[in-house]
């Protein structure tokens, strides 16, 4: 698979995780590349079956381009695991080590990485490593949690400034926090944990923050 479809497939899957499609403008933000060439690669790719456009121009993968997401996905949080686990790498250099090792499409290889790793099924960051369509079903969007309404942190985006936030926070998986206020006009959500702890996050954060709602 050329290497920039692959990274497509990838953004394309993270950008429109649990929200059913994303935008030309989304899938620019996160592999900071000109909305030209996504419109570009985006239309190479719905020739080849990989991608479907919606109504209001947005953009989703097609059964075939999830498969293949999930196949590279798979090998991807699986390698984010090793360098965790077995390296001990910082984890805001793991994502992009990762995704470099996840061109490897050894299959022996990877089943061995798996059994060796004692088959994982969370990445360091929280992704389900194999599809999990109970845990898709009772996920949301932080971005999507209403007023005074509780939720646990499930998992989040390996981005830079989002494992740096969550870093400088002392965020964790499994933290449980309110949401207290979002305030459309600033672009913020507070959120407070039972402890009194208070923590403001952006919007474009909190659309790559997945949370069980309670």
């Amino acid at each position: 698979m050329r290497k920039s479809v692959a990274n497509y497939l990838k953004a394309i899957f993270e950008a429109s995780y649990l929200q059913g499609g994303t935008s030309n403008k989304q899938i620019a933000e996160l592999l900071q590349v000109a909305a030209g060439s996504v419109t570009e690669m985006v239309t190479y790719m719905e020739s080849e079956g990989l991608v479907q456009r919606q109504k209001y121009g947005q953009i989703k993968l097609s059964s075939a381009g999830e498969q293949a997401a999930w196949k590279l996905i798979y090998r991807y949080r699986l390698f984010e695991v090793w360098l965790s686990k077995t390296l001990d790498l910082p984890l805001l250099k793991i994502p992009n080590q990762a995704w470099t090792l996840a061109a490897v499409n050894d299959e022996l290889l990877i089943n061995r990485l798996n059994i060796v790793l004692a088959q994982p099924t969370h990445s360091p960051f929280g992704g389900c490593i194999q599809i999990d369509e109970r845990a898709t079903d009772e996920l949301q969007v932080l971005a999507q949690i209403n007023e005074q309404q509780v939720l646990t942190i499930h998992s989040y985006l390996e981005q830079p400034d989002m494992i740096q936030y969550f870093q400088y926070a002392d965020l964790h998986l499994g933290q449980k926090l309110q949401v207290i206020d979002k305030n459309p006009e600033l672009q913020v959500i507070a959120l407070q944990a039972a402890d009194g702890q208070k923590y403001l996050l952006n919007w474009r954060l909190a659309r790559y923050i997945y949370v069980f709602n309670h």
